[in-house]
């Protein structure tokens, strides 16, 4: 185990670990699931690139010097990879975003340290210092979710193409079986199941439509 500080005291954190001691404090404090930030690596992988981005651009503007820049950067492009074990123990429910962006800003910075020195704990790279220089986790988290959601709209959209198609299918078969429709939760105008089917067709389409 290694002992780490913060401004509430001292914990112990592992020694294999890549996060640190706020990690270790949500970890203790959320325990309250099995399901993890480790369970959606895409979220993390996220938050990752927004941090390499970010040293890129701290330096380019003089607030970050390049050694530690490129060692952010490259820590974070480590991350994005899947590279090492990074590991991040969080309970999605964490309630804010901050657990995650604090966990990365550990990730990157223990694993940047130890490019420059073999060690975690040296290297001067600090995740609130360094990493998440000028940023926010009211910034970093809603960007990480549209990143998200821009990066596996193919797996979204491929299927609810194959669902259309198969709603217009069935919508045909069933053209001629009369049915109640419904209003304000109560019987309403007789309709066909294939015009349900087909409206629920259209309703698709227009998601699709929105998502390409």
């Amino acid at each position: 185990m290694r002992l780490e500080h913060d401004s509430l005291g001292s914990l112990e954190v592992p020694n294999f670990a890549y996060y640190g001691i706020q990690t270790e404090r949500n970890r203790q404090a959320f325990d309250i699931s099995d399901l993890t930030l480790e369970d959606f690596p895409s979220f993390i992988e996220a938050v990752a690139k927004i941090k390499a981005a970010c040293a890129r651009t701290n330096l380019e503007i003089g607030a970050l010097d390049k050694e530690k820049a490129q060692a952010i950067e490259q820590a974070a492009w480590e991350v994005i990879r899947r590279d090492f074990d990074y590991s991040l123990p969080v309970c999605i429910y964490r309630g804010s975003g901050t657990p995650l962006n604090a966990g990365v800003n550990e990730v990157v910075a223990h694993r940047a340290n130890e490019i420059l020195t073999s060690n975690k704990e040296e290297g001067g790279i600090h995740p609130s210092t360094h990493v998440n220089m000028a940023q926010s986790s009211n910034d970093v988290i809603p960007t990480a979710k549209a990143i998200v959601v821009h990066d596996q709209l193919e797996i979204i959209i491929e299927p609810l193409k194959v669902l259309i198609k198969k709603l217009r299918e069935k919508g045909e078969e069933f053209s001629s079986v009369i049915k109640m429709g419904r209003t304000g939760l109560q019987d309403a105008v007789p309709i066909t199941l294939g015009q349900q089917l087909n409206a629920f067709a259209s309703g698709m389409e227009r998601s699709l439509s929105r998502l390409e």
